[in-house]
C-alpha cells in the first residue's frame, strides 16, 4: 500500500493497483442482486453454522437451503415492488386528472364553486328532527 501511495508511477505500483483494485472492482461489477443476496444469507448461515449444519445435516444441504431461501426472498421482494407499483399507478392517474381539471378551470370559476358549496352547506347536519323515529328502524 505504501508503494502504491508514494510511488504510483512505478511498475510495481501499477501491478499492485491492477490486482488489488481493478480486478476486484471488475469482479464485483459482474455480480447481480441475487448473488449479493445469496452471499448475505450464506454469511448469516455460516455465523450460525453449528445450529444450521446440525439442523440440516451437512454443509452441502446448508448451501442448497441458502440458495432456496435466496430465491424465495428475491421473489418476495419483486412481488412487493410490483404490488406497490400497481397501487401507485392509479393514484398518480387520479392526481394527474385532478391537477388537469384544476388548471382547466379559471380562478373565477373556482371562487364561484367555493361560494356555491358554502351556500349549500347546512348547519344542522346531525339533526334527526325531520324523522325522529327513523334511527329505531335501523336497529
Amino acid at each position: 500500500m505504501l508503494v502504491m501511495r508514494l510511488f504510483p508511477d512505478t511498475p510495481t505500483a501499477r501491478h499492485l493497483h491492477h490486482h488489488l483494485a481493478e480486478r476486484p472492482v471488475a469482479w464485483f461489477s459482474r455480480l447481480d442482486r441475487r448473488h449479493l443476496l445469496l452471499a448475505l444469507i450464506t454469511i448469516g448461515a455460516l455465523l450460525l453454522a453449528g445450529e444450521v449444519i446440525g439442523m440440516l445435516g451437512s454443509a452441502d444441504l446448508m448451501l442448497a437451503w441458502t440458495w432456496d431461501l435466496t430465491v424465495y426472498c428475491d421473489a418476495l421482494a419483486m412481488t412487493v415492488v410490483l404490488g406497490g407499483a400497481a397501487r401507485v399507478q392509479p393514484l398518480l392517474a387520479l392526481a394527474r386528472s385532478k391537477v388537469i381539471a384544476w388548471r382547466a378551470t379559471g380562478t373565477r370559476a373556482r371562487r364561484s364553486l367555493i361560494v356555491r358549496a358554502k351556500s349549500l352547506r347546512s348547519d344542522n347536519v346531525d339533526s334527526d328532527e325531520d324523522h325522529p323515529g327513523l334511527y329505531l328502524l335501523a336497529a
